[in-house]
């Protein structure tokens, strides 16, 4: 078995690799079925690494659904939207879930401002362009 040979560094430098996760590889690298002490090395190897916490978001980064939401109800209190405005306004709360569900992706957030923009130019002179813009550009990227 490759996993008798002594291992070459580390803390248990001169014992055999048996049971620890260079021993499983030299297993794979010989072509050879791993012995159990090797395979159950490597499964906790796996374990921990999936049991590693990830990056956690930082507590104080707002959720942006709520705010679109109150956006959406005071442009609607306004009268500033109509029922044609439908797709524009379901196309902001979308983006306004992704931004909240990966809020470290910048092409969201790019798009969502522009919703937003678009949103609040609704009913002034020359809102109406701005929100065909913005639908065309989504439905591109959806192509």
């Amino acid at each position: 078995m490759r996993c008798a040979a002594p291992l070459t560094r580390g803390p248990r430098k001169g014992e055999p690799a048996t049971g620890s996760l260079a021993g499983f590889q030299r297993h794979a690298r010989a072509g050879e079925a791993p012995c159990p002490a090797c395979r159950r090395a490597n499964a906790e190897a796996g374990r921990r690494r999936r049991d590693k916490p990830g990056p956690q978001l930082p507590p104080q980064l707002p959720a942006q659904l709520p705010a679109a939401q109150r956006t959406v109800a005071e442009l609607r209190r306004q009268g500033r939207l109509e029922p044609v405005d439908a797709a524009l306004v379901e196309a902001f709360l979308g983006l306004a879930e992704a931004v909240d569900a990966n809020p470290w992706s910048a092409p969201l957030w790019g798009r969502y401002r522009e919703a937003g923009e678009a949103l609040r130019q609704v009913g002034a002179t020359d809102g109406r362009d701005a929100a065909r813009s913005l639908l065309a550009q989504l439905s591109d990227d959806i192509d």
